[in-house]
């Protein structure tokens, strides 16, 4: 596969005023692409293809784009156990709290924050009810994770992206060369919860070349 005007079973919609083009040099890997590769948000008519939370360079831009112009690069990053306290403290956290170490966890933070992002994409296997409770009145709670269920649309994340550009927050991932033989190890690793935090899929200049 190479560039929109040379895919090959695959027809890319007609460029249009509000559209970006992104030659793509890396990509996430996590459990929303093992959903759709086994079939789990249903079935999949091919060709499919799969990896998000991009890091690539704009090379085109509509005359209605704002906020982005040729050259930029544009970077999406979307990221529960006791195991993960260590690594939360490192990343900055202030405090972290281990939900599965007391059933009542949220009653001493009824109403404290104003935000929670949460990070999961197994939603549908934990109380909505007692997350949301630790929200002030007004709060707001943003889902970057999905499962195999249906949900609301993700809100818009440019105030998310903003704050982690401004303090300096940066994800933990695993790097791995895009081949064949690369996504069907982090596909298999993926599933099997065996990579901290995030693998992503680079060097697509060198398997697919450049424009």
């Amino acid at each position: 596969m190479g560039y929109p005007e040379t895919f090959d079973g695959f027809c890319p919609k007609p460029f249009e005023s509000h559209d970006v083009d992104v030659q793509i040099e890396c990509c996430g890997v996590c459990g929303f692409d093992i959903h759709t590769v086994t079939g789990g948000w249903g079935e999949f008519k091919g060709p499919l293809c799969v990896g998000h939370e991009i890091i690539g360079k704009a090379v085109r831009v509509g005359k209605d784009v704002k906020n982005i112009k040729e050259g930029d690069i544009e970077t999406y990053a979307l990221t529960h156990s006791p195991h993960k306290v260590e690594d939360a403290k490192k990343l900055g956290a202030k405090e972290v709290i281990v939900t599965s170490d007391d059933k009542k966890w949220a009653e001493p933070l009824a109403f404290k924050f104003d935000f929670v992002l949460n990070c999961s994409d197994m939603t549908n296997k934990f109380g909505l009810p007692t997350y949301l409770s630790i929200l002030k009145v007004g709060g707001q709670f943003h889902m970057v994770g999905l499962p195999d269920k249906p949900l609301p649309e993700v809100p818009d994340m440019d105030a998310m992206l903003k704050l982690a550009a401004d303090k300096g927050v940066r994800p933990q991932v695993e790097s791995i060369d895009i081949s064949e033989k690369a996504c069907k190890e982090v596909v298999e690793r993926v599933r099997d919860s065996k990579v901290h935090y995030r693998f992503t899929l680079t060097r697509f200049n060198k398997a697919f070349g450049t424009k």
